[in-house]
């Protein structure tokens, strides 16, 4: 079992994840994944390491998800019909990709980091740099476009064990010209639906470590889980309500803040 300082370790975790989930509508991954790196090599994983980083990431971000729409619904900016088509092609593309990761040890998270974060630059950039987007939601939006996005998102989700907003805020914002508070609770929404068939699907298959020091089901370790979503339910409502209070440009600027501090993780792992 976790000890003391590894609980709060982890409810902090889940409160800043949470928070960031709120304000950014994304999953909190960037968080959770350098924690639970650190807090599952203390407990001798060491065996498919990655794989029970992305299935407890995304475990804990179906909550911050579910949190999150929960709150977006309540104050009025939900979005039912778009949610729905982008996750749908998104949640397929996510399992196929799941499951091409547990077929052997071929997948490096290294490369993958180089091709998401040449696709993440330019994204990031254009959205800074266009005007104000529309107040309202076109209703002659193509509802392919949302599906489009899904699926693009769903194969970044599973291949880093974030919760896709990194990549599905600039797809609403650049391509199909969502204002960003509209863009982020579409995404908040769709992030839910990524995750947990994800995790179900980690939480059935059998790791090949045998001596496991903390209890688990599948690669899901539930002592570890449970206080990151703790966490997460103490400051997903602050943060859906700071994200409410502030200016879209503002969101923009706090995004790609966001998105940078992803890049430099992701600069870190691969090269040195």
């Amino acid at each position: 079992m976790p000890e003391i300082l590894d609980i709060f370790l982890l409810l902090l975790a889940g409160a800043l994840g949470g928070f960031l989930s709120g304000v950014l509508g994304v999953g909190g991954g960037i968080i959770f994944i350098p924690i639970l790196d650190v807090v599952l090599k203390q407990y001798g994983i060491e065996e498919e390491v990655v794989k029970f980083i992305l299935a407890n990431s995304l475990a804990v971000i179906i909550f911050t998800g579910t949190f999150n729409t929960y709150r977006q619904y309540k104050a009025g900016n939900y979005f039912p019909k778009y949610i729905i088509w982008t996750a749908i092609p998104g949640v397929v593309t996510v399992l196929i990709g799941s499951w091409l990761i547990t077929l052997g040890d071929w997948y490096r998270k290294e490369f993958f980091n180089v091709v998401f974060a040449a696709l993440l630059i330019p994204s990031v950039i254009r959205m800074l740099s266009t005007r104000k987007a529309p107040d309202n939601l076109k209703s002659d939006i193509p509802l392919k476009k949302f599906s489009i996005v899904g699926a693009i998102t769903g194969v970044f989700t599973a291949f880093s064990g974030l919760g896709g907003g990194l990549v599905m805020i600039p797809g609403f914002v650049n391509v199909l010209k969502l204002e960003m508070k509209k863009a982020i609770s579409v995404s908040a929404g769709v992030v839910p639906f990524f995750a947990l068939p994800t995790a179900v699907y980690y939480m059935i298959q059998v790791p090949t470590q045998v001596n496991i020091q903390v209890s688990h089901l599948g690669f899901i370790l539930y002592p570890i889980t449970i206080p990151m979503i703790l966490g997460t339910l103490l400051t997903v409502p602050i943060g859906v309500k700071t994200g409410h209070i502030l200016k879209p440009g503002t969101s923009k600027v706090i995004f790609s803040l966001f998105a940078i501090l992803v890049l430099i993780k992701m600069f870190w792992e691969t090269f040195l």
